[in-house]
């Protein structure tokens, strides 16, 4: 099985991945994301390391020696290439894959879709953070965003969004490891017990 938290830049993907993963048996579960092999691709091909990525990829500016802003450029590696083969991301991540994964970092329907073949998908929003950036990495979920805003965070019982479940992340950070604890991880226990 594989969980998948979706959401735009900022929304918790990560806290929340993490805090579940507190509760996982990392002899069977692995904690990974999308970005990860286009963070690779960038640093090779620009000969930065990760730690350039990361301390650069919220920064509005571009760093010496580039014409635009990390983030910007990761979006352009990722985008890019789906545009090539839609699942490039998801597929290269669950590539010969042995554990349960816990990605962080879903942006599309598609990667939400691929990942429901064999798991769940969890759709967050965090309506302070919520942004009007022009990329299909961060425009694609709104619609579903505006369809469940005013539902309560849980399982979605609506045939056509792809999604699992909704967590509003309205509050506070520990706040977010409630709903983590109160809705996913019971509902992953129940799964187990039952297969």
């Amino acid at each position: 099985m594989n969980i998948l938290f979706c959401g735009q830049a900022e929304s918790g993907k990560d806290e929340a991945s993490n805090h579940l993963y507190k509760f996982a048996d990392s002899t069977k579960w692995k904690r990974k994301a999308f970005a990860s092999e286009v963070k690779r691709i960038f640093c090779e091909n620009f000969n930065v390391d990760i730690e350039f990525v990361e301390k650069w990829k919220r920064i509005k500016q571009a760093p010496p020696g580039f014409d635009m802003p990390i983030r910007d450029c990761l979006i352009m590696i990722g985008d890019g290439w789906r545009k090539i083969n839609k699942d490039i991301w998801v597929n290269r991540c669950l590539n010969n894959e042995k554990l349960n994964l816990i990605i962080s970092d879903g942006r599309y329907i598609s990667e939400s879709l691929k990942i429901r073949e064999n798991g769940i998908s969890i759709l967050l929003w965090c309506p302070n953070k919520e942004n009007n950036i022009d990329s299909p990495s961060e425009k694609e979920l709104l619609p579903f965003v505006r369809e469940l805003e005013n539902y309560p965070s849980g399982r979605i019982n609506f045939d056509h969004i792809p999604f699992d479940f909704w967590i509003k992340n309205d509050s506070t950070l520990n706040h977010l490891r409630d709903k983590i604890e109160n809705l996913i991880v019971p509902y992953l226990r129940d799964k187990n017990e039952s297969n």
